[in-house]
C-alpha cells in the first residue's frame, strides 16, 4: 500500500475571521483547497454536516480516535435525511473500554461490517459522490471539542483515491464484532502488519553523544 501522497496545490487560509461553519467554508466550489482554524465555534459534524447539504447524498468514510453520543445522533439525523449513503467507521480499539455504551450504540446502529478498530490517533473524513471526492483532514475528533483546532477540505479525485485506498484495505482486515475485545497485542501487531510491504521500514542507528546533556552540543 502507498504510504506516501505528494502533490503541488495553494491552499486558501481563513485565520479565526468567522464565527459559523458556514461563514468559515462559503460555497463549496470543485477543486477548491480550504485551510483554516477554529477556537470551538463548530465541530467536525457542522463541517461535515454544512458539506453534506451543500453537495446532496454521499459515501462517507471516517477515520477518527473517538466518537460523542451528540455525534452519533447527528449521524442518524443526516441518513435519516438521505444525505449519507455507505458510511465505514475506523476507531481507536480503546473506544469500547473509554464508552461502551456509546460504542455499542454505534454498533447497534451501523453494524459491525461497518466498523473496524485499530491503535488510531487518525482524523480524515472523506466525501464522495458522482460530483464530489472531499477530504476533510483534522485535528478534531468527532465530538464536542472547544479547543484550538485546525481543519483542511480538498475537492480533489487523486487524494480521495489515495486516502480511499487506505480505507478498503483496512477494511479487509478483522471486523469490529471480532476484534473489539481482542488485546492490546493484537491491535499493535495487526497495526504494525498493515501496509508494510518490507520497503516501508527504514531502522536508524544513532550514536548517542551523552555530552549532550551536559550542555555540550554537539551540533549548532
Amino acid at each position: 500500500m502507498k504510504q506516501i501522497f505528494t502533490r503541488n496545490k495553494k491552499a486558501k487560509s481563513k485565520i479565526f475571521a468567522f464565527r459559523s461553519v458556514s461563514e468559515a467554508i462559503g460555497r463549496l466550489k470543485h477543486n477548491c483547497e480550504i485551510f483554516g482554524f477554529n477556537k470551538g465555534q463548530f465541530y467536525l459534524i457542522d463541517i461535515m454536516s454544512y458539506i453534506l447539504k451543500q453537495v446532496g447524498k454521499s459515501d462517507l468514510d471516517i477515520i477518527t480516535w473517538a466518537i460523542g453520543n451528540e455525534t452519533i445522533d447527528k449521524l442518524v439525523h443526516l441518513q435519516a435525511l438521505g444525505l449519507i449513503g455507505d458510511l465505514r467507521l475506523i476507531l481507536d480499539y480503546s473506544y469500547r473500554t473509554m464508552h461502551p455504551e456509546y460504542c455499542q450504540k454505534l454498533r447497534d446502529i451501523f453494524g459491525d461490517d461497518s466498523i473496524r478498530v485499530t491503535k488510531n490517533h487518525s482524523k480524515i473524513t472523506l466525501i464522495r459522490n458522482k460530483d464530489w471526492n472531499l477530504s476533510i483532514r483534522s485535528s478534531m475528533n468527532l465530538n464536542i471539542n472547544r479547543r484550538l483546532e485546525y481543519f483542511e477540505i480538498s475537492d480533489d479525485a487523486e487524494l480521495m483515491g489515495f486516502l480511499q485506498g487506505f480505507f478498503e484495505d483496512w477494511f479487509k482486515t478483522k471486523s469490529t464484532g471480532e476484534s473489539f475485545d481482542y488485546p492490546t497485542k493484537f491491535h499493535t501487531d495487526e497495526l504494525n502488519k498493515f501496509g508494510d510491504d518490507g520497503n516501508n521500514r527504514q531502522e536508524i542507528d544513532m550514536d548517542l553523544d551523552l555530552n549532550i546533556f551536559n550542555g555540550d552540543l554537539p551540533f549548532s
